[in-house]
């Protein structure tokens, strides 16, 4: 199947995609500005806006005519402070002041606004200015932002999975931050007014998700009629010959080194049984990781094509997740190569693993489960059947860029045929 197979509007497609960052500061901006790239390289596409709130621009997006970037001038809230903290994390006028400007020479009739992430800096202030002057919406949720004050729908003061429901008193009334209730009550309130003021997550057409787990919890939470649907990030990892994990002997972590990750049990796990552990990241647990297990390796943050290569000396990708992670990127990649995973069951990394038979799933938390899943990857011929099944399942059907940009097109054609009609609709009436 190719993109000519899809059928299209009969103008060609602008896109604006909204992301706090013009450079990749995590996850989502990785996803956004990767695909933002792709997209302009499209013949559907006449136009692809960078709408972002802080530089410096990544110089990978410059040098395509049809691919701009526009960056606001306002840092995150986070590295402000006092009042000035305050007012630019409720609510960024610059930013909706500039939004509207740009839009001001789009048509809502060809032109789809994707948001992939505003709440760091843009705050829900853009997303408003745009919805309201008609342009179709997307939304991906890389976390859980639009329905928990908190984003990760996780209590960090008790390292566990949060199951209040998102803004009743109780949740209102916890300290699930475990800092301070005033930080706490303020992102009530940020909740509150994106939710009220720029009707979050209900002025979406559309909102992506990355896995049927965070599909699942947001419907559980959104009370509007949005549609949710789930496409998976793309992997950019080419096939090759498979990696023999079997003969490998390193388990791996990537990511960072923070409490709702768990590394510090995974770190005494492998020490229990004199196992070599690598951590690829960095984080407030670093020192911490580095005491329960000297012999652990830990690398820091490293670029891309340097975790690729940790990944193929991997025995296993590990993801002992406490909290609800929305996808499991590193895990993804692992399989692709042929590395299996040990991950919690409460992550999104599980599917991956149940769905392509490629390693154990254990409950978040137990470091005895931790270790018997290592203990069963002791045997080299159960590492090589979780190897050799995850990978040829995986190159099955491969969430490959292509693939990707597929499903994106398809969803930018639906919405802006969808959102057409329903403006027709309403014009019909009110006439």
């Amino acid at each position: 199947m190719t993109l000519e197979d899809f059928a299209l509007p009969r103008c060609l497609m602008n896109l604006v995609i909204v992301t706090d960052f013009a450079h990749i500061s995590g996850g989502s901006g990785r996803v956004a500005l990767q695909t933002a790239r792709e997209l302009a390289e499209l013949a559907e596409v006449e136009s692809v806006t960078i709408f972002a709130s802080a530089g410096p621009i990544d110089e990978s997006l410059l040098g395509n005519p049809k691919l701009q970037v526009h960056v606001v001038g306002v840092d995150p809230y986070l590295e402000m402070s006092g009042k000035a903290a305050i007012f630019a994390g409720l609510w960024n006028h610059k930013g909706a002041s500039e939004i509207q400007a740009i839009l001001q020479s789009k048509d809502p009739k060809n032109t789809i606004v994707h948001v992939h992430s505003f709440k760091d800096a843009h705050t829900g202030s853009v997303v408003k200015a745009a919805s309201d002057m008609g342009f179709p919406m997307v939304y991906t949720a890389h976390d859980y932002s639009v329905v928990c004050p908190h984003v990760g729908l996780y209590y960090a003061a008790e390292r566990r999975v949060c199951t209040l429901k998102p803004m009743s008193a109780a949740c209102i009334c916890s300290n699930c931050q475990g800092t301070n209730m005033v930080r706490k009550q303020f992102n009530v309130a940020k909740f509150a007014i994106q939710t009220h003021r720029a009707k979050i997550p209900a002025c979406f057409d559309r909102i992506v998700t990355v896995s049927n787990l965070s599909r699942t919890l947001l419907q559980r939470s959104i009370d509007s009629k949005v549609e949710i649907v789930v496409i998976p990030p793309p992997i950019e990892i080419e096939k090759g010959e498979r990696v023999r994990a079997e003969d490998n002997e390193v388990f791996t972590f990537v990511g960072r080194l923070s409490p709702e990750k768990d590394p510090v049990q995974l770190a005494i796990a492998a020490k229990e049984l004199n196992l070599p552990i690598r951590f690829v990241g960095d984080g407030v647990l670093k020192d911490e990781v580095q005491k329960a297990n000297p012999n652990a390796e830990i690398t820091g943050w490293q670029p891309a094509s340097k975790v690729v290569d940790f990944l193929k000396q991997a025995r296993a990708v590990m993801l002992p997740s406490l909290w609800h992670e929305t996808f499991g990127m590193t895990v993804m990649e692992g399989v692709a190569l042929g590395v299996p995973a040990i991950v919690s069951n409460v992550c999104a990394a599980a599917e991956i693993v149940d769905n392509l038979g490629a390693g154990l799933i254990h409950p978040p938390g137990q470091r005895d489960q931790i270790v018997c899943a290592l203990q069963e990857f002791e045997d080299s011929e159960r590492v090589k059947q979780f190897s050799e099944t995850g990978y040829t399942n995986y190159w099955k059907s491969a969430h490959t860029m292509q693939s990707h940009l597929e499903s994106l097109v398809q969803l930018y054609s639906d919405v802006l045929r969808t959102h057409g009609k329903a403006n027709k609709d309403q014009l019909a009436m009110l006439l």
